[in-house]
């Protein structure tokens, strides 16, 4: 290693085994690799779900960010006499309810369930809380408390930005969901499934969630903007 133009048999020691050799500008330094950072989230809006059946935001999605996740957060529904389910819905950039073009495709499994079952839809909303047989399966029984989460990529950022809109030359907005709690039989459950729309020319700004029948006893939606 040349030091002022004058060889020097000193090697720098790499010390910490993983760790990075890096120049200060004068010296070399044995340092440990930057850690992997997490795309940035950003809280945009916690709604109360406490006595509403339906829940509506319409001006969470915009330009800002590249994805958001949505949670509906221990949540619990008031209906008791029997089994309910639930509901997402886009809202597009006027407040109108998308209509069109869903797909959505779910995997089901329980605790100790040894395969999936895989169910299709084709409407306009993305459904949780069914069991394999489309059924619903939310109670509020025994204290239990449901999740539902969904990411969605990129409802409208580069589509808006780029003068295009969606369901022109292939755009779409996908979106992944995941759904777990205690359903029928005391049983727990989850579902994991993936969904797209490319029935609508407009931007997505909003979305609603609804319950099939009751109301909801307890439980926010959540909503992040995740990246830039």
């Amino acid at each position: 290693m040349l030091t002022d133009g004058i060889f020097n048999k000193e090697i720098p020691s790499p010390s910490t085994s993983g760790n990075l050799l890096t120049s200060d500008g004068n010296n070399w330094v044995s340092q440990a690799p930057a850690p992997a950072t997490a795309p940035s989230r950003t809280l945009i809006s916690s709604t109360d779900l406490t006595g509403a059946s339906t829940v509506t935001r319409t001006s969470d999605f915009s330009t800002s960010y590249s994805a958001y996740e949505v949670e509906l957060r221990q949540f619990k529904p008031s209906y008791s006499s029997g089994f309910t389910y639930g509901r997402m819905h886009l809202i597009d950039d006027q407040g109108n309810q998308l209509g069109g073009n869903y797909t959505h495709k779910t995997a089901h499994a329980s605790y100790n369930y040894s395969s999936f079952d895989f169910t299709s839809e084709n409407s306009a909303q993305v459904y949780f809380g069914l069991n394999r047989s489309n059924a619903g399966t939310l109670k509020a029984v025994n204290n239990r408390y449901y999740n539902f989460r969904s990411t969605i990529s990129d409802p409208c950022k580069t589509i808006i930005q780029s003068g295009e809109a969606l369901n022109v030359n292939g755009n779409t907005v996908w979106g992944s969901t995941d759904f777990w709690g205690r359903d029928e039989g005391a049983d727990t459950r989850w579902y994991q499934g993936y969904f797209f729309n490319g029935g609508s020319t407009r931007a997505m700004t909003g979305i609603k969630f609804s319950l099939n029948d009751g109301t909801f006893t307890a439980g926010k939606l959540i909503i992040w903007g995740v990246g830039s």
